[in-house]
């Protein structure tokens, strides 16, 4: 009778453990990016010196700053911008569920010439996503990097600083 009642609570037990668990995985699922204090996306496509762009968002003296360094350009651009960009950029990071690239460190050792990203956000005062690869790409990387190239050719309109 004793060894009925201990295994019929293990059994409880481990019920209540897998639905606790099952909670916990699902509130991870769904975190949402917000309250963005940092952003920075740096693409890479060749060898040569500033083959790169760079994409940064960040807060300065309170105001809301994004900078943008062009391809094959050795200078970086900034502008003030509206709390409007910040939410639509945590709008496309959140889209594409960018927080699942988090931990992402991936390369292809067989090509010694191609192209890399490093990304980087800080978010509700302490959560950081940093990812970065070398020939190998999260999933949704295109689309991300696309938005976010549209989105900064909102932001800076007046330079040719986007070639197709």
């Amino acid at each position: 009778m004793k060894k009925r009642f201990f295994i019929i609570i293990g059994i409880i037990i481990l019920i209540v453990l897998v639905v606790i668990g099952g909670c916990f995985m699902f509130l991870k699922r769904n975190v949402v990016i917000k309250d963005i204090s940092y952003f920075s996306l740096l693409v890479t496509e060749g060898i040569a010196v500033n083959d790169n762009y760079h994409y940064q968002l960040y807060f300065e003296n309170e105001k809301i700053i994004a900078s943008y360094k062009p391809y094959g350009k050795n200078e970086t651009i900034t502008v003030e911008v509206e709390k409007e960009i910040l939410s639509r950029l945590e709008d496309i990071l959140n889209r594409y569920q960018v927080r699942k690239w988090k931990g992402y460190y991936k390369n292809n050792r067989s090509v010694l010439d191609g192209g890399s990203f490093s990304f980087q956000i800080r978010y509700l005062e302490n959560k950081e996503i940093y990812a970065h690869g070398y020939m190998k790409y999260p999933k949704n990387y295109k689309e991300v990097v696309h938005e976010i190239r549209e989105l900064y050719r909102e932001v800076f309109p007046e330079d040719e600083l986007f070639e197709s």
